[in-house]
């Protein structure tokens, strides 16, 4: 009879273990189903941002070689793009201000365990300013920098709205045939050229000039070798005053306000010197998409 309980009691152990094992399996699963999504969710999260600063490496990429080439020459026609891996896009039909591109061998590699790289940088005029005799100087330039970067997996996140909004490529495939889930982003930027000044002279306060006879206050523009004589790869030199080059853009102005009570005090004082003063004001507005 005793031995008969104890395997009786040994059965009831047995049979609470197993139930004990299966909940913490059950409990186990859940977990795993709930949490491996959020964990695949946070990584693509991870790699959208990883190519969004890819494509911004692009961008940079593009505006620090279009900053070096203007420092020799302001007309982009002259730049030396051919000698540097960048082919028009469609030269048939857009060879002056089409797009240019960069050949792939040149495109920055950034790596990572998600393989981030630039798939594209692509240059074109977005305008030219009509500025004096030489409309082709002073372009506003339109860049588009594309970057990918691999995803963990074909599989998408415990969220939906993921597929839709960080447009991943899930089903993507190689040219073999093999898997290859990515996601790609394009950032678009028009940058437009940033000027020395506005006048010749600017000052906080009252502005007197000198009293010497036979001077005056015009200007140049160092960035045209219409209206400067040759100089550096940095710029043109002043031309002299007798030059056909020299500008009327020779503005004078204060930053000061007088007091209120005598608003109308004189703040420059010329004392006989000739200002040649700009004809027209130019204002220019900056965009920027992503």
């Amino acid at each position: 009879m005793k031995m008969q309980a104890l395997h009786r009691r040994h059965a009831s152990t047995l049979v609470i273990s197993l139930v004990v094992v299966a909940c913490i399996g059950v409990s186990i699963a859940a977990s795993f189903q709930s949490l491996v999504p959020k964990y695949r969710g946070t990584h693509q999260g991870i790699v959208w941002q990883e190519t969004l600063h890819g494509a911004d490496a692009g961008v940079e990429l593009a505006l620090n070689t279009l900053n070096t080439w203007t420092k020799s020459h302001p007309n982009p026609d002259a730049f030396p793009w051919t000698s540097n891996s960048w082919t028009h896009t469609d030269s048939t039909n857009y060879s002056v201000n089409g797009e240019r591109t960069l050949a792939a061998a040149s495109l920055p590699v950034i790596g990572g365990p998600n393989n981030v790289r630039v798939t594209k940088i692509a240059v074109d005029i977005y305008t030219r300013e009509g500025t004096g005799t030489a409309p082709n100087y002073n372009p506003w330039f339109r860049i588009r920098s594309s970057a990918r970067a691999d995803l963990p997996g074909k599989y998408v996140s415990s969220d939906s709205r993921d597929v839709e909004l960080r447009r991943m490529k899930l089903s993507a495939k190689t040219a073999t045939g093999a898997a290859d889930p990515h996601v790609i982003r394009t950032v678009e930027v028009v940058a437009r050229p940033r000027y020395r000044s506005r006048r010749a002279i600017t000052s906080v306060n009252d502005v007197i000039l000198g009293h010497s006879t036979g001077w005056e206050v015009d200007s140049f523009d160092s960035q045209d070798t219409l209206k400067s004589s040759p100089g550096t790869t940095a710029g043109g030199i002043y031309p002299g005053t007798s030059s056909s080059k020299v500008q009327t853009n020779g503005n004078v102005a204060s930053a000061k306000q007088n007091p209120a009570s005598s608003p109308y005090g004189p703040l420059i004082a010329a004392n006989g010197a000739l200002v040649s003063p700009s004809s027209a004001v130019r204002t220019h507005r900056e965009k920027t998409l992503l």
